[in-house]
């Protein structure tokens, strides 16, 4: 490191607080794998497949830093751009991988439906209805 400042668009904190979210993040989705069953193989390369592009994010975002550049928003040249978009793949990798890992294990807890918030299965909220209005066959 050089030493460099937490303040200000070319700073450590982006890649400090970067690293924090995704690690956070990472072991976000190992909790909730455990709730999946072990024989899910696709579901454990996901998380390591998310791990790596986690790991990809982080990494461009301090190479970025390191050069004395901003990380995001810039085009300046070639590079920059390709850097950002590169990113921005990674970013929507991450979150397709998040929503195929999570939404099985939200499917496999007990009493789980794809939409908790609609009530029970087989059961839709009617229009104009949200989450914790109450329908007329509900119990009082």
């Amino acid at each position: 490191m050089t030493g460099g400042s937490l303040e200000g668009d070319i700073s450590w904190r982006k890649p400090i607080l970067f690293g924090e979210s995704f690690g956070l993040t990472c072991l976000s989705v190992a909790w909730i794998m455990t709730f999946l069953p072990k024989w899910c193989v696709w579901g454990w390369l996901l998380a390591g497949a998310l791990g790596l592009a986690n790991f990809g994010e982080v990494f461009l975002v301090a190479m970025q830093q390191w050069r004395g550049v901003p990380s995001h928003f810039n085009s300046s040249t070639p590079f920059d751009a390709a850097v950002f978009f590169l990113m921005a793949i990674l970013i929507m990798f991450a979150g397709i991988v998040i929503l195929m890992v999570t939404h099985p294990a939200d499917l496999l807890r007990p009493g789980g439906t794809p939409w908790p918030h609609l009530g029970h299965p087989g059961r839709h909220a009617p229009v104009g209805h949200g989450p914790g209005s109450r329908n007329s066959d509900d119990p009082p």
